[in-house]
């Protein structure tokens, strides 16, 4: 399936997002905000009974007649976390609300942190569910008092609540107020803010963030029925409850794959090591592929694919006369071989794993690709590029790696590059990476990449983990050869939304299907090599940029994951090989429980 690229936007927009969160909020490492600050952006409720005042959620019921409890609710669910908010309650009786679900008329059923100007400030309570939990039901009178005299009534009050697996921990005000293991609780759900039926009240919110935690339960039993019995431990893979992995074509059919995508048709599209490009055929509709078409023999080391038109497919690869490049190779009689391959892009350098890679359209109809730091496009890019002369300036001598990898390698290092269809203007988007392999974009044109570690560099000053960046244009993010490597702290650089530690960064996908749960809508999926695994990040807006926290989502021991994209029916698929390594195609799909559709908008 054909993904876009984002438009680009003017470096100078990315100093709004040294202004961080909501003005004044203080969000410790790991964590990122719920609330802006400035509007509900992320959220949802009665607009009569919600709104922000002076960086603050303001919930009032003053003048309205409630006939049920109602909430304002996040308009996404989280699994395991730890959850910040300061609290203040004039009157009556509001709480927390988290591993929930909506309900009808901004109704909500789930655990809820109590906050009340009665007994239960502190208390863990199940909104229309279980209601007082059999916890503190056991506690002593002198002890329930204990807690809600933790509460500062009319004053503001820190809340923290922790939700791992069936482990449930709250913290009023420093201290633990609750701390039970509950396996009968739901596992994720929305976050929510209440307000109380009853008397006219009042409660405000502000200073609200969340750290994801790895989810605990997500790596549960296989679907009933898995014949592979993926998701136990002990077995070559594992994914999260609620989902089954299947191979749906094996080596014989892919080789050992090295890239993916899907053409106009809705078919496996690979890079293969050592031979040229193929498409999966699916004779008999049954899901599984059972024959191979090779496009061309003609380019080989395939390491980025995109079908630019019916039957026009752009290939990165060695080609005719040992060039190494892009190809336009043409399939004029819809046979899904090209009669016709043509170098529309010379590199200036072999293919590698630090050569050319990845290619995507961009909504202004360009072509936007990806250069790892061994490799550069044959001409020079137009002098007006947003990124352009990046410069060096050392200040101290550089120490080359001593075993002479990238050595007398320059700025810009690895960089995304954007040219028209026609291949006649080059322009550099950003640079300064050391060897992204892929690139993908979210539903509203941001970009992402996932950019490599210099594994040997480990425990020196200048060494910096794999990480996660979102693209802006004309931004410099920093890589030099040898001990020259920027930090991300640099005011002339930009930090990444997450740093994943050491690894192997290969193919990234956008999630912007319905198949999954909701809340995966948007998702960031990232592939490892080296270590095994297709990781989930939920970005979250902080800022101008965005912030999230990684999580494993397929694990595999082994699993050596080279690429993956979304399926026309909305599962994730991804390629096995490299290195002379097995091959094969995988499918990760969604058997769990109907939830409700991803809310969908515009195009959409």
């Amino acid at each position: 399936m054909n993904r876009t690229i984002a438009r680009s936007v003017c470096v100078v927009a990315l100093l709004v997002w040294a202004q961080g969160p909501a003005q004044g909020q203080k969000v410790e490492e790991g964590f990122i905000p719920l609330f802006n600050g400035k509007d509900l952006t992320g959220w949802k409720g009665d607009a009569r009974l919600w709104k922000v005042e002076k960086g603050e959620i303001v919930g009032s019921t003053e003048g309205v007649t409630l006939e049920h409890n109602t909430f304002l609710m996040t308009e996404r669910t989280y699994a395991d976390f730890v959850i910040r908010a300061k609290v203040k309650l004039r009157n009556h009786n509001s709480g927390v609300q988290f591993r929930s679900a909506a309900l009808d008329d901004n109704a909500m059923k789930g655990y809820q942190a109590d906050v009340a100007e009665a007994t239960y400030f502190g208390m863990l309570y199940e909104e229309q569910g279980r209601g007082i939990m059999d916890y503190w039901k056991q506690m002593k009178p002198e002890e329930q008092a204990k807690i809600h005299a933790l509460g500062k009534q009319s004053g503001w009050n820190d809340y923290e609540i922790r939700a791992e697996g069936d482990h449930i921990v709250m913290k009023l005000n420093g201290k633990v107020t609750c701390d039970i293991q509950d396996p009968a609780g739901a596992k994720s759900g929305l976050i929510g803010l209440q307000l109380h039926a009853g008397p006219a009240m009042e409660v405000r919110f502000k200073d609200i963030s969340i750290m994801e935690l790895a989810s605990k339960t997500a790596l549960g039993a296989a679907a009933p029925g898995d014949p592979l019995s993926f998701g136990r431990r002990g077995s070559r893979y594992r994914v999260p409850e609620g989902f089954v992995l299947e191979q749906v074509a094996g080596e014989e059919l892919t080789g050992s794959a090295i890239n993916m995508t899907f053409d106009h048709a809705g078919r496996p599209f690979l890079g293969v090591e050592g031979h040229g490009p193929r498409t999966l055929v699916d004779k008999d509709g049954d899901g599984k592929y059972d024959e191979f078409v090779e496009i061309s023999d003609a380019v080989k080391s395939v390491q980025g694919l995109f079908e630019l038109e019916k039957g026009v497919y752009l290939i990165q690869g060695n080609g005719p006369e040992d060039k190494t490049g892009l190809y336009r190779a043409t399939d004029t009689d819809g046979d899904m071989k090209a009669e016709h391959v043509e170098l529309a892009l010379q590199s200036d350098r072999g293919m590698g794993e630090h050569g050319p890679h990845a290619i995507r359209m961009g909504v202004d109809g360009a072509l936007y690709i990806m250069y790892g730091n061994h490799s550069f496009p044959a001409i020079k890019p137009d002098p007006g590029s947003p990124s352009r002369e990046v410069p060096e300036n050392d200040f101290l001598p550089r120490w080359w790696d001593p075993r002479g990898h990238a050595k007398d390698i320059f700025a810009p290092g690895g960089t995304l590059q954007r040219i028209d269809t026609g291949f006649t203007k080059l322009e550099q988007f950003v640079g300064g990476f050391r060897n992204a392999y892929d690139f993908d974009i979210d539903a509203s044109g941001e970009v992402f990449t996932y950019d490599s570690d210099m594994e040997w560099d480990v425990g020196v000053p200048w060494y910096r983990p794999c990480r996660i960046p979102h693209l802006i244009s004309g931004v410099d993010y920093g890589w030099r050869s040898g001990s020259s490597n920027q930090p991300f702290y640099y005011f002339d650089s930009l930090p990444s939304v997450d740093d994943t530690g050491r690894g192997s960064p290969v193919g990234v996908v956008f999630y912007d299907h319905t198949a999954f749960p909701a809340h995966y809508k948007g998702a960031y999926f990232s592939a490892d090599w080296s270590r095994g695994r297709i990781r989930v990040l939920f970005p979250q807006r902080a800022g101008a940029t965005f912030a999230g926290k990684s999580q494993d989502f397929v694990i595999g021991e082994p699993m050596n994951v080279t690429d993956m994209d979304v399926g026309p029916d909305g599962s994730l698929y991804f390629t096995t090989g490299g290195r002379s390594t097995h091959g094969g195609l995988y499918r990760v799909r969604y058997t769990g429980a109907a939830a409700a559709p991803a809310a969908t908008a515009g195009i959409d």
